[in-house]
């Protein structure tokens, strides 16, 4: 049902595969092609050269995912607000519509990180594929449910648009940029940002051969973290009434 939901909307489905394909169009014809050194945390001290225009593509990649992700979730849940509490009302476990959303949100995640890595190929053949691949997944997952937290807390639309725009030009747009890395101060607080060990999962699977474990395990943790408080807040939210047939 959620899914049919979703697909009713043509716009959003649009988004979901234009964005990638224009931001990498734009990167193509104006970034450039001179080496860049750039520096990855994870393992600590990795230095790396590659093309501006080659850590451009993988870092937009991760960028787009996590805003179309952040969208994608928002819109599933603030709209149907409303809805849901009826149906928990009628019987329904606040879990159970939870679940609907999340299984939508990593599904989609799937195949949009698909797309977006065949157009990433047609640029750029990074080492590992399919590590590109998880790292762009973990990333529209963080932001699926960070966008869920978003619509469950928002009051207006376009407020909560408005701190997903922020957060997503804040955090993989801008601050897990590899290149500003190496001369960043308080590197802890990047540390800390949900496209962090996403971001670093694409960025080693897009230029080394280093073990993406540690960062994937890392940021299993941060999505049960987040899952666990998005539940929380969800079902706050709707509220806990349910019928009672007599």
């Amino acid at each position: 049902m959620v899914a049919t939901e979703i697909l009713r909307n043509r716009a959003a489905m649009l988004l979901l595969f234009l964005v990638p394909t224009v931001l990498y169009t734009v990167i193509r014809a104006t970034a450039g092609d001179p080496p860049v050194s750039f520096q990855l945390s994870a393992p600590a001290g990795v230095l790396l050269r590659s093309s501006e225009r080659n850590i451009s593509l993988v870092l937009m990649g991760s960028t787009a995912m996590c805003g179309l992700m952040a969208f994608f979730a928002f819109v599933l849940t603030f709209r149907p607000i409303q809805t849901d509490r009826r149906l928990v009302f009628e019987g329904y476990r606040p879990w159970e519509l939870l679940g609907a959303k999340v299984l939508v949100v990593a599904g989609s995640a799937a195949i949009v990180a698909f797309y977006v890595t065949a157009m990433l190929l047609l640029f750029h053949h990074p080492p590992r594929v399919g590590g590109v691949w998880l790292g762009f997944f973990l990333a529209g997952l963080v932001y699926g449910l960070l966008g869920i937290v978003i619509g469950v807390l928002s009051l207006r639309d376009l407020g909560g648009l408005l701190v997903i725009l922020l957060l997503v030009n804040i955090d993989p747009g801008w601050l897990q940029n590899p290149v500003l890395y190496p001369t960043a101060h308080n590197r802890a607080i990047i540390h800390w940002l949900p496209a962090y060990h996403p971001c670093q999962v694409t960025l080693l699977s897009g230029f080394t051969r280093e073990p993406l474990a540690p960062q994937v395990l890392l940021c299993g943790v941060w999505l049960l973290v987040v899952g666990f408080f998005t539940a929380v807040l969800y079902r706050l939210r709707i509220g806990i009434v349910r019928r009672h047939d007599g």
